[in-house]
């Protein structure tokens, strides 16, 4: 593999049609790689403590965990928080987590905060669930953000703003949330 791989980085350089003075191909690559490795590595290792039972909690102190955990950290900290929060989980109360599956405890996680933040977002700006989830899941940033509201709701909830101002805001916001608090929580 490291071969295609450096074969396909001359490729690319060679290419006339190809600028790649702005674009750092290899870091790139690079970088997508060893997240996903890491990740993966991750669970399989927070697995394996959970397959052995509580009798390996007694002893535990696995700095491979932790190394791991704050690279994912460092990388992507809405994810590294909840993965930490398992293990802290898991390390205090083995015997809950016997006979579960790492990879569904962290995905229930994510999908419970993903939820949570949603629901939120919906009650206060009287925004059409449906609409939120549909853009959580098949976001893309080139595409304008269009939300059924309710502007009445959002007036008799106590809301201030103008009816522009307040189609405005709730664009805005919807971005920012999905941007910067769900799509983080979806990389892996």
């Amino acid at each position: 593999m490291t071969g295609i791989y450096k074969n396909a980085i001359e490729e690319l350089k060679k290419d006339k049609n190809t600028d790649t003075k702005d674009i750092d191909i290899e870091y790139h690559l690079e970088s997508v790689n060893q997240q996903t490795v890491d990740y993966d590595y991750l669970v399989s290792l927070i697995q394996k403590y959970i397959s052995a039972g509580s009798s390996a909690f007694d002893k535990i102190n696995d700095p491979t965990i932790d190394k791991y955990i704050n690279t994912i950290e460092a990388k992507n900290p809405k994810l590294g928080e909840i993965i930490r929060g398992i293990w802290e989980e898991l390390k205090a109360n083995p015997k809950e987590f016997e006979g579960k599956q790492a990879i569904i405890l962290i995905n229930e996680k994510i999908n419970n905060l993903i939820d949570t933040r949603i629901q939120q977002f919906c009650k206060e700006w009287c925004v059409s669930k449906a609409d939120m989830e549909y853009l959580s899941k098949y976001y893309v940033a080139e595409n304008e953000l269009v939300l059924q509201s309710n502007y009445e709701e959002y007036l008799n909830n106590g809301g201030t703003l103008s009816k522009l101002k307040y189609n405005k805001n709730i664009r805005i916001l919807a971005n920012d949330l999905i941007k910067n608090e769900i799509l983080p929580l979806r990389r892996r």
